[in-house]
């Protein structure tokens, strides 16, 4: 549950206010008051109906706060409350509380919430008491306008956890002006110790501001906070008169009290009008604490109300293994239908794999065919070249036509041979082509071209140094040569042969 809607039913004043829960915290978002046309206790399902249509994105969840539910402070043995559940405790208090009830035990419903300890192994507690009728009545008011009613409190365990929320310290008296009575709280250490009624609202607060003073108020009141005042602790005013000016100034001026009207705070406007509905969210919203437990409700614990009806034990038991068996049935069903899905891209996959393997081995017969044509043509070509190579050293060793050297041969398509080398006069490359041309398989022989270019050598030399020993020096030689290219065209119908 992430918001409630809490309702406050307060005479002719109906109030409401949505309570949210995020992860940064609590919030209060839209408050609203409408006023009824006759006094009721009690709340009737065309005034919730108004409350839900005024209010934007309502929740359907909702608590109340009605004065039907009384508050009674009993007192238990700590080591008895603590051995017993829950359900058992509430069960225990139901009827321990039943003499400062208004109807028998057995047509109420009660809430609880553990209070401070009262001394000799006694722990006090606050018993919450709602009439099941009482309760019935809202619950189906609720319903008719679309809400699930959660829990009823009693006004007095909600107003003080507003101040809780808003207020500094841990240490505070909170007084909830209302139009009738007046209910305080006294807070220490965060926790409520203490819970009492003044018979006596804001229409005997505005008497006594307005007329002749009351002489019976201010002791009434200074006997239910005398003993509360300390120095330095803060009073809160809630309820509807917490912020008239009159009124904190009749508690700070008349009873001397560090009085001061309950102030907004970041989150949700927390006014002191709107302290009880608020409380009341906050309570039900909380997680942790059992700050529900005081609210009253007609639920009973799931683990208990198994135990009462054992006749559905055997109907869950099979219903389980039922839902066991359709769980296995169903995950089977799954795991074919996945595994068939598997086979059939597999089987896919495989067609594939065999035609690629196909088209791998006439690829592979295609690239065996060509690289016999490639190894035949360049076995002749190098064949050729080689014995190019050879005819041209015999020419140039036996002819002598000048010195050079033959550096690269290239063989070219056609019956053309590229001959590049380097002479060490221009003559060199002129006087190799004339020879050539003498040769039968030659058709002719054309430079391409004759180009200087200086050449620098390191030579090692052995000399004799001035003490007699023989010494290695280097010395560096600067030469010219000539780099030259001849394109030689061949004669395929001439013999070649060695001359």
């Amino acid at each position: 549950m992430l918001s409630v809607l809490a309702v406050e039913i307060d005479g002719l004043s109906l109030r409401a206010a949505v309570v949210g829960r995020s992860g940064r915290g609590f919030t209060v978002g839209e408050c609203l008051t409408i006023e009824r046309t006759e006094e009721s206790e009690l709340v009737t399902a065309a005034e919730l109906s108004v409350l839900v249509s005024r209010i934007a994105r309502c929740p359907r969840h909702a608590v109340v706060v009605s004065p039907l539910a009384a508050v009674i402070e009993i007192a238990m043995d700590k080591k008895k409350m603590r051995r017993m559940k829950p359900h058992q405790l509430k069960e225990a208090l139901r009827w321990e509380a039943e003499p400062y009830m208004a109807v028998p035990a057995a047509e109420s419903l009660v809430g609880y919430e553990p209070g401070p300890d009262t001394g000799e192994g006694q722990v006090g507690i606050w018993v919450s008491a709602l009439a099941r009728e009482d309760y019935r009545s809202l619950k189906e008011a609720f319903a008719a306008s679309g809400l699930k009613l959660r829990k009823a409190y009693p006004p007095e365990v909600c107003f003080p956890v507003a101040a809780m929320r808003a207020g500094k310290g841990e240490d505070q008296v909170v007084i909830d002006v209302g139009r009738q009575v007046m209910r305080t709280a006294l807070i220490e250490g965060g926790r409520i110790t203490s819970i009492r009624t003044v018979p006596a609202g804001l229409a005997a607060v505005r008497a006594h501001l307005g007329g002749p003073p009351a002489p019976e108020l201010k002791p009434l009141l200074k006997e239910a906070l005398e003993a509360w005042r300390i120095a330095g602790r803060e009073f809160v005013l809630t309820g509807p008169g917490g912020s008239g000016d009159g009124v904190v100034g009749f508690f700070r001026e008349v009873l001397g009290l560090n009085a001061a009207a309950l102030e907004p705070q970041a989150g949700g406007a927390v006014s002191p009008e709107y302290a009880s509905v608020t409380g009341a969210g906050l309570r039900q919203l909380r997680v942790f604490g059992g700050w529900k437990s005081v609210g009253v409700d007609d639920g009973m614990p799931l683990g208990l109300l198994i135990r009462r009806r054992v006749q559905i034990l055997p109907i869950v038991a099979v219903l389980v293994i039922v839902a066991l068996f359709l769980g296995h049935y169903f995950y089977l069903i799954n795991q074919l239908d996945r595994h068939s899905a598997e086979v059939e891209a597999l089987t896919a996959q495989k067609e594939e794999y065999a035609r690629l393997q196909g088209q791998a081995a006439e690829i592979e017969e295609q690239v065996s065919r060509l690289r016999q044509k490639a190894e035949f043509i360049e076995g002749r070509a190098l064949d050729a070249e080689k014995l190019l190579l050879s005819l041209l050293t015999v020419v140039v060793y036996t002819g002598r036509p000048g010195e050079f050297s033959v550096a690269h041969v290239q063989y070219l398509p056609g019956g053309q041979v590229l001959l590049e080398g380097e002479a060490p006069s221009p003559a060199g490359g002129t006087l190799l082509a004339l020879a050539l041309q003498e040769e039968n398989w030659c058709r002719h022989a054309t430079i391409e071209s004759i180009g200087r270019e200086e050449k620098t050598e390191r030579v090692v030399e052995t000399v004799i140094n001035p003490l007699g020993e023989p010494e290695e020096v280097t010395r560096e030689v600067k030469s010219s040569v000539y780099k030259f290219r001849l394109k030689v065209s061949l004669d395929r119908s001439a013999e070649l042969r060695v001359p």
